[in-house]
């Protein structure tokens, strides 16, 4: 009985180990993805905002509208 008690506590301990690598790469992908998603829309925005600084400061106003 010691010995099964012993085995299931060795579990647990493992079973925690590895719960909190889980979640610890699981929050570091959802980092990721969202850097991921902030690159789309920098590549996606990128020539609109290379027009605008290309555009003289007075006519900025009506590039932006």
């Amino acid at each position: 009985m010691p010995e099964l008690y012993e085995k299931v506590s060795d579990m647990n301990s493992g079973y925690y180990d590895l719960r909190g690598k889980i979640v610890k790469a699981e929050r570091r992908l959802a980092v990721l993805n969202e850097r991921l998603e902030m690159w789309a829309q920098y590549q996606k925005y990128k020539p609109v905002r290379q027009k605008l600084d290309k555009a003289a400061p007075a006519k900025r106003e009506q590039f932006k509208q």
